[in-house]
């Protein structure tokens, strides 16, 4: 039994050729990232350096579409559920108002979970819409994190 529903996996070979700039079946091993990402998973750098040497067990520097296809398919169950990110920022939500700081995402970035360098998240919250007075709202910023169909599509 496959942990991604055939549609899933079709989106995920889909996200993979979109990363296949040359069409040649592989991506970069430093796109591997990039790759999970897409397909709604949230690796650390130490996960990934974790996971190179499962997709790319030769250093060649090449991650092939079905190496990807596996792992991606081998981490789905582990991925974050918009359940359990709402639950996470409603935490992080100190006067219960639906709205933080960036410094407070800053430090939730860097300080908590998966730890992201400054410059990761830095570059997180220049997407981030924030309001006239810089705050960030919740809700938004779940949706960016995880578009509504995340459960859906992978």
């Amino acid at each position: 039994m496959t942990a991604l529903a055939e549609e899933q996996r079709s989106q995920a070979a889909l996200q993979f050729l979109l990363l296949d700039q040359d069409s040649d079946g592989y991506i970069a091993s430093d796109q591997l990232g990039e790759y999970l990402r897409t397909v709604g998973l949230y690796p650390t750098p130490s996960d990934i350096a974790g996971y190179l040497p499962i997709v790319d067990p030769h250093g060649t520097g090449k991650v092939a579409q079905e190496d990807a296809l596996q792992l991606a398919e081998q981490l789905y169950p582990q991925r974050t559920t918009p359940e359990e990110l709402h639950a996470a920022l409603k935490v992080l939500d100190d006067d219960a108002d639906g709205y933080m700081t960036t410094a407070q995402l800053r430090l939730f970035l860097v300080s908590l979970g998966t730890r992201l360098t400054t410059e990761e998240a830095d570059e997180i919250i220049h997407d981030v819409e924030k309001d006239a007075d810089g705050m960030i709202n919740l809700e938004d910023l779940a949706q960016m994190l995880m578009p509504r169909n995340a459960e859906r599509s992978i």
